[in-house]
This record gives structure tokens, sequence and C-alpha cells, in this order.
């Protein structure tokens, strides 16, 4: 019985071995760089301009009072986060950046919102305290004259390495810059409100569809929905609306689908992904130093390149799937959903064996994608719905005359860019919007008249 036992132990030992043995040495041997990476990541990870970037005057309008160059000093402030970043690879601009620069806060707790979904709630609100937006205007005069120099800029540029540009609030920001609209609509300087949202809406858009973050694309998405809530409202008390032709025609300009495009952005955020990962190059003691986010074993069995190629198959999907015109996009979703859901499936015990990092890091969570490059079709569709409103406005269209003039428009200008029909009139509700049916049953867009 015992040389039996010893016989078996023996070979349990030795399929041990041999089982461990084959697992580490599967881990080891890592595949060749997908050839597309590497020109990729080097053209992306290229410094960024300083001057007239808007990325670095961003940083710096947030600095004290005393600051006379602030392109320069958030340049300066980006330099110390950078410094900060060395000891942690998930560190966002915040306050403590700013050291010996000095930290603005948005003052008042009660500013005028002009940022709501509400079409009325921006024009109401100032209109009925003007007491409170005078306050705010004057506690937050510095930054609001810095909010204005920096809309004049052209260029927004995000380096790979330390982006992401937006400390303090400038949501809330650019609401008192609304604000400050409304006031000026409402005390008659009609034409030089509408030139302000214009060029609010021009630096936006240009931040919008620059190579940048998906974090900083949506940002700017949500900035120009914040115009558009605006103008709706404008648009109820704009009486001969023609008058103000050119400036509304610069606020509702088309996006292009290479502006609705989130190809780009999707690149962005691989080589972003890829620079917070260690490369080939790294040596088996500095991936252990890194215990502490990846864990030992991880460390020890992490294959680069084979964890590069994965990310890069699903962020090229990603960059060519958001790169088609919306009817396109929406036709190649389901494949792309089913390919996702098998991508990260729960991972199989072969996968677990013969590439354990990779394996666990897709087990993880199914990025999302949708939503963001979807947002993008209601934002131009929300545009058009406006655009009709201003005809609608500007031709004096009577109530019981708007379905009429309704059908007779271009649907290449006006219709859904997702449907290709034109808008419908509910009189019971007094709402314009577009109807998706089953094409994209989840999307809702509408505007009030």
């Amino acid at each position: 019985m015992w040389p039996g036992l010893k016989k078996t132990l023996k070979v349990l030992v030795l399929l041990l071995v041999v089982f461990v043995g084959g697992f580490f040495l599967a881990n080891s041997i890592d595949e060749e760089l997908n050839p597309e990476i590497a020109p990729l990541l080097a053209d992306l990870e290229r410094p960024v301009p300083v001057e007239g970037n808007a990325f670095f005057y961003v940083i710096g309008m947030w600095a004290g009072e005393e600051t006379e160059d602030v392109l320069q000093t958030g340049v300066a402030i980006h330099g110390t986060f950078l410094q900060r970043m060395d000891n942690s690879a998930s560190a966002f601009l915040d306050e403590q950046d700013y050291t010996t620069h000095g930290h603005l806060v948005l003052q008042g707790e009660n500013l005028p919102d002009c940022g709501g979904q509400m079409a009325s709630r921006c024009m109401m609100a100032v209109r009925e305290n003007r007491a409170a937006w005078r306050k705010a205007r004057q506690d937050n005069e510095v930054l609001l004259t810095r909010y204005h120099a920096l809309l004049a800029y052209r260029q927004f540029r995000e380096p790979i390495v330390g982006g992401v540009a937006w400390p303090g609030n400038v949501i809330r920001l650019h609401r008192l810059y609304l604000a400050g609209i409304a006031a000026d609509w409402q005390d008659g300087r009609q034409q030089a409100a509408l030139e302000r949202l214009a060029r609010a809406q021009a630096f936006w858009r240009g931040v919008a569809t620059s190579q940048t973050s998906l974090l900083t694309h949506m940002f700017a998405v949500a900035v120009i929905e914040q115009n558009y809530s605006l103008l709706e409202d404008i648009l109820q008390d704009c009486g001969d609306c023609r008058v103000h032709a050119e400036p509304l025609s610069a606020i509702l300009r088309e996006f292009r689908n290479a502006e609705l495009s989130l190809r780009d952005v999707y690149l962005w955020e691989f080589a972003w992904i890829a620079s917070q990962l260690p490369d080939a190059g790294e040596s088996t003691d500095t991936l252990a130093e890194q215990a502490d986010v990846w864990g030992w074993l991880p460390a020890m069995l992490y294959k680069p390149n084979t964890t590069h190629n994965s990310l890069w198959e699903m962020f090229s999907r990603f960059s060519q799937l958001t790169g088609l015109p919306p009817r396109d996009y929406l036709a190649a979703r389901d494949e792309m959903a089913t390919w996702l859901e098998a991508r990260f499936a729960e991972p199989s015990l072969l996968d677990m064996y013969t590439n354990f990092v990779d394996s666990m890091l897709s087990a993880i969570a199914v990025p999302s994608y949708q939503q963001f490059y979807e947002r993008g079709f209601a934002l131009e569709d929300r545009r058009r719905l406006i655009s009709v409103k201003w005809l609608l406005r500007s031709e004096g269209v009577g109530k019981m005359a708007i379905d009429g003039f309704l059908a007779g428009l271009d649907a290449e200008v006006y219709g859904s860019i997702v449907t290709g029909r034109l808008p419908h009139y509910d009189a019971a509700t007094g709402t314009l919007s577009f109807d998706y049916g089953d094409v994209n049953p989840d999307m809702t867009v509408s505007v009030s008249l």
C-alpha cells in the first residue's frame, strides 16, 4: 500500500510541477507588438505646443488674483502636477498643485441656474433675481474676465500624460457666463448677447472636435448643450429673429460627421491607457515595485505586448465604429455589442492559464461607448430642431400652419441625422421632436415652441 501511495504522490507532485511550470512558461512568452501601435503612440505622445494653447490657459485661469501671465502660470502649475504624478499615476489636477500661485474658487452658493434642461430656467432665474446675479458677477469678476479671454483661444491641445485641464468648476463658471448673456438680452443688448453666445459656442466646438480625452470631449458637449438650452429660451423672445441672422447662423452651424466622430478620441484613450501601463522595457524589479497596484503575481506574469495588443484590438474597433456616419454606425452597432459580449465574457480556464493578466483585465468590465457617440447624434438633432424653431419664428408661422410648414422642409437639412425623418409637432405639449421609432428607441430629443 505505501509504495503505491508514494508513487501516486510522486506523480501528483510531478503533475503539479509541470502545471505550475507550464503556467509560468506560458505567461512568460510575449507576443510581437502590433506594428500599428508604436507609431501611433509616438505621434500622440509628442509634447503639445504652449503658445496659443487653451489647455494651459484654463489651468492658469484658476491661479490667484495677482497672476499676470495666466498661460505661463498654467504651464508652471501643470509642471508641478506632473511631478506629483510620478508618485500616483491616477492623480488629477487639483488645488494642491497651485502651491505658491494661489487658487481661486468660484464664489456664491445660489448662482443663476443656466445649465438645466428646462429651457426657461436661465432667463427666469436672472429675471427674478437680478440682485443675486449682480453680486455673483462682482464676486467672480476675475474669473469671468479670464473666462472671456479663454474664449478667444482657437487651439486646444491636450497632452497624453497629465491631460484633463478642468480644475475648479468650469461648468458653474460657464453657467455664470450664460447668466450674463441672459441679462444682456433682457436689458436690450440682444445682438451683443448673441455674439457672446456665438463666441462661447465657437470655443467649445473647437474643444469638442479636438483630439482629446473622452472626458474632455464630453465636458465640451455638456457645455454646448447648455448653450442650446439658453438659445431655445432666447428664441421665445426674439421677435423678428431675422435681424440676428449672423450670430444665430454661427451658433447653429451644422455639426458635420467629422466633428461628431469619436475616431480620434478613442485613439487618444488607447494611448493614455497604454502610457499608464509598464512597457516591454520594464524590469521584473520595476514591476514588483508596483505590487501595490498590480499585485505581486500579476506583475510577474504581465506580458506588455499581449496586453497592449488586446487593448488596441478593442479601442481600434471603437475608433472605427464611432467614426461611421450615424446610420452606418447604428447598422453596425449590434455586431460590436456581440463582439464585446464575447470579448468580456467570463474568461475560460485555458485563457487564464496561458494569458493570466490580460484575461483578468478583460473580465473587469465592459467599457461603454454607445452613449458617448449617440449623445453627439442628439446634439446635432437638437440643433436642427432649434433651427426649425428659428425658421418658424422668423416666418411668423401660426400654430395651425406648423404641420404644413414642416412637411415642406428639406429633410437633408432639417430631418434627423439618425432616421432622415422631419420633425413632428405636438400641439398638446407645444413641442417639436423627432420620432426615432425602433431605429434608436432609447433616444429622445425635443424643443419647446
